[in-house]
């Protein structure tokens, strides 16, 4: 079973609609429980690379 990515800091950025602190959007945390595993693998590969772009725009400032 895959854990959800949510680590308590939660805080939606309103111009992304991402949560800064899992880096889900509202419809894939709300849904997260009913999601498969191939649904929630899809989830977290999709954090793994917000993050990552998050850090690049970063460090263009």
């Amino acid at each position: 079973m895959l854990n959800s990515p949510c680590d308590g800091n939660c805080k939606l950025d309103f111009n992304t609609k991402i949560c800064m602190g899992c880096f889900r959007t509202m419809d894939e945390i709300l849904n997260w429980i009913n999601f498969t595993e191939d649904q929630k693998e899809k989830v977290n590969n999709l954090v793994k690379h917000r993050k990552m772009k998050l850090k690049d725009e970063s460090k263009k400032d």
